[in-house]
């Protein structure tokens, strides 16, 4: 759950800075927002998820909820975005574009933060320090062992 929790957060913030203005710029400005959507309502579940304790009553209802809105979400990017990407993105720009995802995972934030603007300025400009104590506290929690 730890791992999980982490990465949700993490391919968000990377997804709204580097790949979907790449979309919303070559493929489709609505396939970029439907994505930025989906993001958010995930987002959103994993917050209510990480407040409840593993027996409360809630918490699997929240988890099915997370698990089908990650399904649906890959599955609107496999077979649709991706697909889309490919046919008109130059594939040197799409290596490039997978090394910047990348390094970019190495230092994004690793805890939910809906409060931020769905948006690539303001994610990018929070994102450093939300990273900081972000792994301040997973370090502090034990989060991630």
């Amino acid at each position: 759950m730890h791992t999980m929790a982490a990465d949700i957060p993490a391919t968000h913030r990377l997804s709204a800075v580097l790949v979907y203005p790449q979309v919303e710029k070559q493929v489709s400005a609505e396939e970029a927002e439907h994505a930025r959507e989906e993001h958010a309502e995930a987002e959103e579940t994993l917050q209510r998820l990480e407040k409840l304790d593993a027996d409360d009553p809630a918490f699997d209802d929240e988890l099915a909820t997370l698990m089908a809105e990650i399904r649906h979400h890959i599955k609107d990017e496999e077979g649709q975005m991706f697909v889309h990407m490919r046919q008109v993105i130059d594939v040197d720009d799409l290596r490039k574009l997978g090394d910047r995802v990348e390094a970019f995972k190495k230092v994004a934030p690793t805890r939910p933060h809906p409060h931020v603007p769905n948006e690539p300025l303001p994610r990018m400009a929070a994102g450093p320090a939300a990273s900081l104590f972000d792994r301040m506290r997973d370090l502090a929690t034990g989060r991630g062992e």
